[in-house]
């Protein structure tokens, strides 16, 4: 398998969530440049990403991200070599960060935030 920096992309309500870790945590252990993102988002396309809810849950705009924004940056760091992606290896949105209430749209406000870490080694 050759070295190559990869972003393993997913979510806590995608149904891959475990085998996007579990890639992620084998690979990181045998390569450089391995990064892990886990947003709050459903499996699929580039709305999810940016959208503050899914289903009954409200994340809030603390817990989007800009899909085609992120993908740029590393492309452009490890394809053209510009300093555009220090990001941490492991990014996530921290789930329940909100007051518990309803929103104006009547969704539970059960926030979220981004973090990050190192990998566990």
């Amino acid at each position: 398998m050759p070295d190559v920096p990869a972003v393993y992309a997913g979510s806590w309500y995608d149904s891959y969530a475990k085998a996007t870790t579990d890639n992620f945590e084998a690979l990181s252990d045998r390569f450089d440049d391995q990064y892990l993102v886990m947003g709050a988002w459903t499996h699929g396309g580039v709305g999810p990403w940016e959208r503050t809810f899914s289903g009954e849950l409200d994340y809030g705009e603390a817990a989007t991200r800009a899909y085609n924004e992120t993908r740029l940056r590393f492309f452009d760091r490890f394809l053209k070599g510009r300093d555009t992606w220090d990001d941490a290896p492991v990014q996530y949105v921290r789930l329940g960060t909100g007051s518990g209430g309803r929103t104006a749209r009547g969704r539970l406000d059960h926030g979220g935030e981004w973090a990050e870490a190192a990998p566990g080694r």
